[in-house]
């Protein structure tokens, strides 16, 4: 069973890897056909999921460019046959091996295959399931959202009551305010946000009520 239905779409939360990455298995409710989106480092969880499922994978997509979001894409990669969509500012990050990870996650991961380079704008289609692809870089120059369904897939820009952090490879303080404080606030906000890491939440009440977002506003 799904971890929630909205206007179509299925979806289902996994968090994984060392660091509660949340990957999401998004799939149109009429074709089953979905949506892997920034799988850590256990793509094994994703494949007994979709197996169990009756699910098709057709895309692989990383929100941005950090190996806690990449780990298990070569895996999934190989046993797909799928290469994975990433905004072209971080695709060279994605095909690097990242020894910077070591800090965090204790190993380098393997270069993720890249087969298309993500624009703002862009329109991710499986099934009858569409999501447009915002660039909201801050997080990484990469960075970016998917919305539709209802949904706003964040990554690691926007979380239940924090943000992304902007002192690791690829942030930018000022870009992550202009992602916040006029690229969100220009969505609906009853949208479902589904975050990088912790629970979902909705963007009318992280913008109202996230005192990391208002600090940005008065910055």
């Amino acid at each position: 069973m799904a971890d929630l239905r909205s206007e179509g779409a299925l979806v289902w939360q996994l968090p994984l890897g060392a660091l509660g990455t949340n990957c999401y298995v998004i799939a149109c409710e009429a074709s089953h056909r979905a949506v892997v989106i920034d799988c850590g480092d256990d793509a094994g969880a994703v494949i007994d999921l979709v197996e169990r499922e009756g699910l098709t994978i057709d895309c692989l997509l990383a929100t941005h460019g950090h190996a806690d979001h990449l780990g298990g894409f070569p895996q999934l990669s190989e046993a797909t046959g799928l290469g994975v969509a990433i905004h072209a500012a971080d695709r060279a990050m994605a095909e690097s091996k990242q020894h910077a990870a070591v800090v965090f996650m204790g190993w380098v991961p393997e270069p993720v295959r890249v087969s298309r380079s993500l624009s703002d704008g862009d329109t991710l289609q499986v099934g009858e399931l569409r999501l447009r692809v915002i660039h909201t870089p801050g997080h990484t120059r990469g960075s970016v959202c998917l919305a539709g369904h209802g949904l706003l897939v964040s990554g690691d820009l926007l979380f239940a009551g924090g943000v992304g952090r902007t002192d690791l490879p690829g942030g930018d303080d000022a870009e992550m305010r202009r992602s916040l404080t006029e690229v969100l606030p220009s969505l609906e906000p009853d949208l479902t946000v589904l975050p990088g890491h912790g629970p979902t939440t909705t963007l009318g009440h992280e913008l109202t009520t996230n005192d990391y977002v208002a600090m940005y506003r008065r910055s």
